[in-house]
């Protein structure tokens, strides 16, 4: 198994059948980022059709839910969150439904091209971006003011580029609101579910280093995985004024 992995890598540029994801599982080749961009994106373009019921009905998918709250709660009574807000690897649109009233401009990333036409027909966006969420984040000078990552550090490794991306994307006073998969020790690791889980001490102390500050956290289960919930943590982060 591990000789046809090592070759797959060799004979398909891209590895967009996973196979770094699966050498780092059976013998632990660490890897920064195991689960390449094209191997994300053919996954989610496979599963764009059915993406939506899957996720909130078998999977109890709750992680615009409970970022809406703890939103509502870092905002206050203001009337609106956000003149300019980026919601990254938009999906179908799930935390795009959920941000639309409170953003007057809301643009949705995504590297699955299917993912960014069922967004497209969500109509909760302004623009949609197929792309790397961090080079899209950086190719935009006019800073925002929130930036939502839902249920997307679980298909990254190193947290280092996302961080630096959105907090340079980021103006004064912004806030970044994100979920990650728990990992109770260490940095970061593929998990039992074949994503990646980070620990609370690694993703604060990337937030740290760029200069966000922890504003909110909760402990919760964002979905299901096998029937066993994905014990996450949630955070708002604030970039100081």
């Amino acid at each position: 198994m591990v000789t046809h992995l090592q070759r797959s890598l060799v004979l398909v540029p891209g590895d967009p059948f996973g196979a770094h994801r699966d050498l780092e599982r059976l013998i632990g080749r660490r890897t920064d980022q195991a689960l390449s961009s094209s191997y994300v994106a053919g996954l989610f373009d496979f599963y764009a059709e059915s993406f939506d019921a899957h996720l909130t009905g078998k999977l109890r998918y709750t992680a615009p839910e409970v970022l809406e709250r703890l939103l509502q709660s870092a905002f206050g009574d203001m009337d609106g969150w956000a003149d300019r807000a980026v919601d990254l690897g938009c999906g179908t649109g799930l935390c795009g439904t959920m941000l639309r009233p409170h953003c007057r401009y809301l643009l949705g990333v995504d590297l699955a091209p299917r993912m960014i036409e069922k967004a497209r027909a969500n109509g909760a966006y302004d623009d949609l971006v197929v792309g790397d969420v961090v080079e899209v984040l950086a190719g935009y000078s006019a800073p925002f003011d929130l930036v939502i990552a839902a249920d997307v550090t679980t298909y990254l490794g190193a947290l280092d580029p996302l961080f630096a991306s959105v907090a340079a994307g980021l103006g004064p006073g912004g806030r970044f609101g994100l979920t990650v998969h728990a990992l109770e020790a260490g940095d970061f690791a593929i998990g039992w579910a074949a994503t990646y889980q980070h620990s609370a001490t690694y993703v604060e102390a990337m937030a740290a280093s760029v200069g966000l500050s922890v504003e909110l956290t909760e402990r919760g289960a964002m979905r299901y995985d096998d029937g066993q919930p994905l014990e996450t943590l949630y955070y708002i982060l604030r970039k100081p004024f």
